[in-house]
């Protein structure tokens, strides 16, 4: 079967979208995030959970900052960061926190943390949680979350420390 002119130019044209469409480069899918860089010379990422309402007990010893964060274990210090930290009041009317927890290292790393609930007094309203064990692949991210279990809650501090 022989094709005529204008067949022969639709099939042309044809074939080389195809073409073009197989070599080109496919668009950004939002699908790989780019690899976690942290900068600890900057102090703090971008969100990162923060110390609010600072005071001094004694010019040598500061006092324990409310909704908190705190990274405990020297050992660990360069190697997570965290960010996003929450704390709202959930449907039952009880506090609850989280935030990120991001592994700054190319190397798996176990990371527990704890709570203290603290009343309006900046005082504990209930006994410190249990550690709470969380585990990191190279340069990922994990989320931590508390719940309070007194109604007197309305603020927190967390410890962070390397598991073994």
């Amino acid at each position: 079967m022989l094709l005529s002119s204008p067949s022969k130019s639709a099939l042309f044209a044809c074939t080389l979208v195809v073409l073009q469409s197989a070599c080109a480069t496919p668009p950004d899918s939002g699908d790989v995030d780019p690899p976690i860089q942290c900068n600890f010379r900057s102090g703090a990422a971008e969100g990162a959970a923060t110390t609010v309402n600072a005071t001094l007990t004694s010019p040598s010893v500061p006092a324990i900052v409310a909704n908190s964060v705190n990274v405990i274990d020297a050992s660990i210090r360069n190697k997570i960061m965290t960010s996003n930290m929450s704390m709202t009041t959930g449907v039952t009317g009880l506090v609850q926190l989280g935030f990120q927890v991001i592994n700054c290292t190319d190397y798996d790393l176990q990371v527990e943390g704890r709570t203290q609930f603290l009343d309006i007094s900046e005082f504990p309203s209930e006994p410190v949680s249990g550690w709470t064990r969380l585990y990191l692949a190279p340069r990922s991210v994990t989320n931590y979350s508390a719940s309070a279990i007194s109604p007197d809650s309305s603020g927190f501090r967390v410890e962070l420390r390397e598991g073994d």
